[in-house]
């Protein structure tokens, strides 16, 4: 097994695997980026699992991340069921894994969603907000099963009575088109019980000036609504919380010499530096392969291939990214270049939507962290 050592120690290692499940997928969502092939659609060994697991917990540090996702992840749940067992059972000393699954909620039954409870897994679905706008966004891929968003609904509903406190988080994209909605899909998000709601938007769009204007707007409704809900919040259960947000707070995560810290591994055992790859065909992909479960990880080819790619971004654009004050916080560019790049878009036209969108939302989450953590609430929420 190949594992470099960087210059600059535990911190240039990868803290996050994300795991790419399967292909297979029952949704057909618009704004997906993973490149879909029908003819193949194939999913990760067991055996191949165990050995990629292994490989990443033995890199430098002892907090790692898994994050499991496809395709829909819960139509191989035997493979969840397996892993997060596994990964279980080796979080002994002062090794701590996290397990977070990214469904899209329609198969998320009562027997799965008990497992998943009793196992510690995060778990995240992706809902768009409200059924119009959602059933638009993610329809089945057979259209004649209904709608998605009454299905996800419907296996809340189920489970409603055994989630004790176990967090179900809700992850929102939204578009030109639905960002005036924003506020609104993710407030009725809270009202159907999710207690972490993750919104991003849709980066492949086209955001035009004016688009864009509108969104900074809304964002500062969402500031306002959000520093408006811990004025009269008691406890937990009075308030959602957001994963960026706590980035933002507890600052984990945001070195950002090499920009990125997570390593993607696909359903035939290969690792990638960036997971913007499953956007573009397989053979322009192999350039991007980092290891595979066999040889492992070269985090050294992982940190030159990052590097490369930024320095080809600062040649395009001609900005520097290393003297924004943004910096740390900012989106990371990479793999939307590699996306823009390889489809044969102008990314350097794209690149200034980019920076705006990650302004928009800098803005926004250091004047919450700024107005916030005076309040006890907030602050023991955030900072645990």
């Amino acid at each position: 097994m190949v594992i470099m050592e960087a210059a600059d120690g535990v911190r240039s290692y990868p803290n996050a695997l994300n795991i790419f499940l399967t292909k297979r997928c029952n949704l057909d969502c618009r704004y997906c980026f993973v490149k879909k092939d029908s003819r193949n659609e194939k999913e990760i060994s067991t055996l191949a699992l165990k050995k990629a697991v292994n490989i990443f917990l033995t890199l430098p540090g002892s907090d790692k991340k898994i994050g499991i996702t496809g395709g829909e992840p819960l139509l191989s749940f035997d493979k969840i069921k397996y892993l997060s067992s596994y990964i279980q059972k080796e979080n002994t000393g002062d090794l701590k894994s996290s397990v977070t699954v990214t469904t899209n909620g329609t198969a998320l039954t009562l027997n799965r969603f008990k497992f998943i409870k009793k196992n510690k897994v995060i778990i995240r679905v992706s809902v768009d907000g409200k059924k119009a706008i959602h059933d638009y966004n993610r329809p089945f891929r057979r259209k004649n099963n209904g709608s998605t968003y009454e299905r996800i609904v419907a296996n809340l509903n189920r489970i409603q009575r055994y989630k004790n406190g176990h967090n179900i988080g809700a992850s929102l994209v939204f578009s030109p088109q639905t960002a005036g909605n924003l506020l609104e899909n993710i407030k009725s998000l809270w009202k159907l019980g999710f207690n972490c709601i993750d919104f991003y938007p849709d980066l492949y769009a086209q955001w035009d000036k004016n688009k864009l204007d509108k969104l900074e707007l809304t964002f500062r409704k969402f500031t306002d609504f959000y520093l408006s809900i811990f004025k009269d919040a008691k406890e937990k259960k009075d308030i959602f919380e957001n994963s960026l947000l706590r980035t933002f707070i507890s600052e984990e995560g945001l070195y950002k010499p090499i920009l990125c810290q997570k390593i993607h591994l696909d359903w035939k055992g290969n690792f990638y530096c960036c997971d913007k790859v499953f956007s573009i065909p397989g053979l322009k992909r192999k350039s991007f392969i980092i290891g595979d479960v066999h040889k492992g990880i070269d985090n050294g080819l992982r940190i030159k291939l990052l590097e490369e790619k930024r320095k080809e971004i600062r040649n395009l654009t001609g900005k520097d990214c290393n003297s924004c004050k943004y910096l740390k916080y900012c989106f990371c560019a990479i793999g939307h270049y590699i996306y823009f790049s390889s489809n044969g878009l102008d990314f350097k036209q794209y690149f200034p939507q980019f920076c705006r969108l990650s302004q928009i939302y800098n803005s926004s989450f250091l004047e919450i962290k700024r107005k916030l953590l005076p309040n006890h609430l907030f602050s023991s929420i955030y900072r645990t």
